[in-house]
């Protein structure tokens, strides 16, 4: 009844696939989404859209292999966080494509039956709800399991931590929990388990024991449930702990894994080994209670606001996390996650990924549950990295999905300059039907050997054809190496059949009747057939505008055009200019979630095919040392620093070397917080700053300003030593070598409030350890790198301006005063592939945690991906 049902479900996902599409700010009325619009009707209306997500065995979960989904309870800003070029931090990386308001403030209550319908799709079976704040966990659960009802899709509570910093004790816990399964726990689609309602624990955030007198207390008002704990949330080690697992399930009945880790495959497996060991012992003992293992599905974890990261490799942690489920033969599975966009771990439709996650997870699911496969056509996903550190590796994957075609089927992939030019060719890959493929290609340190910026391209054609014709070849969205620097650590996975091969034609034509810089961007579909939907035109993975757009064959529809700047900042909201490298691209989203992108292009100049031939071959303007790795970013990934495998020079060109500039001259008007940005990239630096954008106003600088002896203007920041703070997008930091300046001076009256030093305070500060610059007691200037150091040999002379650089080369730590190099030490070749909190005027010691304020002046500070000559500092001299 299993399979035949779950074959059932995964068939009405092809009859009704949702829309990959978006709604951004600037998109004031959302494309249709299909299929799932048709469901939510057909739901509301009373017909049975969608197929049951299981059958039999009455309300008890226990006897099923099911398939959840950890879905955060809370709201996700994508309105601000991800439309919103201009956010601080963090930016989410990806957004729904459930409808601009799924998820939202505005849409949390009446866009979650779009989510559940969504989930059931693609055969997920429940929602584990995560709230972290018992007092919500009535409101919460009220809201998701009304939008599951008259669907057998089941909802479970995931608790996120009883911590006593909520300042309720262990009864007043138990009291919200009572109410909690007072009203849901006969609630149809509540999920049981040997008659009591499911309720998953990411973390208890106490110690076992006290765990165990919430559960004592909850039991005693009548309640009882059936728990799946994690023990002691993800962090290594507490799976191998064998008494550790015994004591949970003295108190606990089974066992959760999140999944998120970076462990081999065979680490994954031993952890849900020793699970079903213990939950094996445990059931010998007591043979009355089912004792379940749900095992972690992730397709990896980006934190947005500190350095914990675990790789993506492609698909192959998710693979891998599946192969260590059906190794264990784990009794459910939950992916981790559906929408957390937070801490990137999505599987979500989404705007760059689009189902590409959710159609591998359901064949991987079929396996599980020993279903045959689904027949369809031949499909394949695509996974690689957008953004590639200079030095690094990059690497495409492709994953073919079990086909049903009768010719033989081969996938092409290959690299295009920006003038559509291929210049590298992987071999082809044989796709036999019923079988998955898995391939994974490599190019060593593109940028160095290949071009900075370039597109993949792919096919799937029939073995007959020895190579694509030009109308099979399908655009990805393109790929940029950064010098020092990665924008985003996300992983694209693609799947190919939503990649249309019509590519959009890209000109731009000059206004002759206004002025110089105004002219237009016209993109059209030169052939194409009716199509429906819209057409965005996007900067380095940011949607800067989007048309509406409908046409008919034969109708070359002008679907963008753009006004007044040659750079279309004039279209931005606040302040987002284009940087020196760069990308744009035109893309076509049909209302069926098809997609057709054009060829990458720069905008270094008004006629974009000038622009384009210029930018390749690269011009050689600067020699920059680079430290390579052998391997790439998600391969070579560690949480300290990492050793280059060598140091090498190459000249690239110097626009292409990141570097921005805090004037610390003013701030930005539109919120009174932000600091003016001199570029060319943009950091955004938030005076206060706290946590995830926001600020407290009294940790604010004070801003200030002096005459000059010759009479000029003056602006700068006084910091008060007590809680002045000026806090940097995560990311802001180059992660290899670097020069960082600042203009300074320490007050002239070390006795005036603050009282004198009595520990080190910090100018600057990186949570990670990649840099950090700060005063001693004594005055004297000390720059760190993890634990190497340099100290100046003298105190600052107080009350003048002073020209600080750190500089870090792949060979040295240097320090300069007023230009002057004033100590040196000979130090690794290392990367920090990663930084987090990034903090001016203190110590970042994590999200929510700053000390070791400096007092005193500060007018500027400069950051550059390349180690400096004092001649080519970018701060004015020590004194105006």
């Amino acid at each position: 009844m299993r399979s035949k049902t779950a074959a059932h479900r995964l068939a009405i996902h092809r009859r009704f696939h949702h829309s990959c599409l978006m709604s951004s700010r600037q998109c004031p009325s959302p494309p249709s989404l299909c299929g799932l619009i048709l469901a939510a009707l057909f739901s509301l209306m009373g017909f049975p859209a969608l197929a049951q997500a299981g059958e039999g065995g009455g309300n008890d979960c226990a006897a099923r292999k099911m398939v959840w989904a950890h879905y955060v309870g809370w709201t996700l800003d994508f309105e601000k966080k991800f439309d919103d070029p201009n956010i601080p931090w963090p930016r989410y990386a990806d957004r729904t494509a459930l409808g601009k308001w799924t998820g939202t403030p505005v849409g949390l209550t009446s866009t979650i039956r779009l989510q559940i319908d969504a989930a059931r799709l693609h055969g997920i079976d429940g929602f584990a709800v995560d709230m972290g704040d018992p007092r919500f966990y009535v409101s919460t659960m009220d809201r998701v399991l009304r939008a599951a009802e008259g669907t057998d899709f089941k909802v479970a509570l995931c608790v996120d931590g009883w911590s006593v910093s909520r300042n309720l004790i262990h009864k007043q816990i138990a009291g919200h929990l009572a109410r909690f399964l007072q009203k849901f726990g006969n609630h149809p689609n509540t999920a049981l388990v040997d008659g009591k309602p499911v309720i998953f624990v990411y973390e208890t955030s106490i110690p076992v024991a006290e765990s165990a007198e919430i559960l004592r207390l909850l039991k005693a008002e009548g309640h009882e449930a059936y728990w799946l704990v994690q023990p002691q949330r993800e962090t290594a080690g507490f799976w191998e702990d064998r008494q550790n697992l015994d004591k949970h399930l003295r108190v606990f009945d089974g066992f959760y894994d999140f999944g998120i880790n970076g462990f081999p495959p065979e680490k994954m497996r031993e952890r849900l080994r020793n699970g079903r060991k213990a939950l094996d012992a445990a059931r010998k003992a007591d043979a009355s209670r089912n004792r379940l293992l749900v095992a972690g599905i992730t397709p990896g974890y980006t934190g947005a606001h500190n350095a914990y990261y675990r790789p993506a490799h492609g698909t192959g942690t998710l693979r891998a996390n599946w192969e260590a489920a059906i190794a264990e033969d784990a009794d459910w599975v939950c992916l981790t996650t559906w929408n957390d966009y937070t801490e990137n771990t999505q599987f979500e439709p989404t705007v760059w990924g689009g189902d590409a996650l959710l159609t591998l997870n359901a064949n991987y699911a079929r396996r599980w549950q020993k279903a045959p496969p689904l027949p369809r056509p031949p499909e394949a996903i695509i996974s690689y990295k957008p953004d590639v550190r200079l030095g690094d590796a990059w690497t495409i994957e492709m994953v073919s999905l079990p086909h049903v075609a009768a010719a033989p089927v081969v996938c092409h992939l290959a690299l295009r300059d920006f003038r559509g030019v291929v210049f590298h060719s992987f071999p082809p890959v044989p796709l036999p039907a019923g079988e998955t493929v898995v391939r994974s290609f490599s190019i060593d340190a593109p940028g160095i050997t290949f071009p900075f910026n370039f597109q993949p391209v792919a096919a799937l054609v029939t073995s007959e054809s020895p190579s694509p014709d030009s109308k099979e070849w399908r655009n990805l969205f393109p790929v940029s190496v950064r010098a020092g620097s990665m924008r985003d650590m996300k992983t694209h996975h693609l799947r190919l059949s939503l990649f249309q091969p019509d590519a959009p034609e890209i000109s731009f034509n000059a206004n002759p009747n206004a002025g110089k810089d105004e002219g237009s961007l016209v993109a059209s579909l030169p052939g194409v057939g009716r199509w429906a939907g819209n057409v965005e035109f996007i900067r380095d993975g940011i949607i800067l505008a989007r048309r509406e757009a409908a046409w008919e064959p034969g109708r070359r529809t002008r679907g963008i055009v753009f006004s007044k700047q040659p750079d279309f900042s004039d279209l931005i909201p606040g302040q987002f200019p284009s940087a020196p490298d760069s990308v744009h691209w035109v893309r076509f989203n049909r209302a069926d979630g098809a997609q057709a992108l054009s060829t990458s292009f720069p905008l270094s100049s008004k006629n974009i095919m000038e622009a384009v031939t210029s930018e390749h071959p690269f011009p050689a303007e600067t020699s920059q040392p680079v430290l390579v790795r052998n391997g790439n970013f998600d391969t070579t990934w560690q949480t300290r620093h990492i050793e280059a495998s060598r140091l090498a020079h190459y000249k690239i060109p110097a626009r292409h070397i990141y570097r921005f500039t805090l004037p610390m001259d003013d701030t930005l008007a539109q919120d009174n917080l932000r600091l003016r940005n001199a570029g060319p990239w943009t950091v955004t630096a938030l005076t206060g700053g706290v946590f995830f954008g926001t600020a407290d106003a009294s940790a604010r600088p004070g801003t200030r300003q002096e005459t000059t002896p010759a009479g000029a203007i003056l602006r700068y920041m006084s910091f008060d030593g007590l809680k002045s703070r000026i806090v940097l997008q995560p990311g802001s930091l180059p992660h290899d070598v670097m020069t960082i300046e600042i203009r300074v001076r320490v007050p002239a009256r070390p006795s005036a409030v603050p009282p004198p030093l009595t520990d080190e305070t910090f100018l600057f500060s990186d949570a990670n350890g990649a840099m950090f610059i700060g005063l001693q007691p004594d005055g004297r200037i000390f720059v760190r790198r993890d634990a190497d150091q340099v100290v100046s040999p003298a105190p600052l002379a107080p009350g003048r301006w002073h020209h600080l650089a750190a500089i870090y080369d792949g060979e040295s730590l240097a320090l300069h005063v007023d230009r002057k190099q004033v100590a040196n030490l000979a130090v690794p070749s290392t990367i920090r592939p990663i930084n987090s909190i990034t903090a001016i005027g203190c110590k970042a010691d994590g999200p929510r945690r700053f000390s070791h304020y400096f007092s005193g002046d500060m007018a500027g500070l400069a950051v550059t991906a390349s180690p400096l000559a004092p001649e080519a500092f970018r701060l004015p001299d020590n004194n105006p």
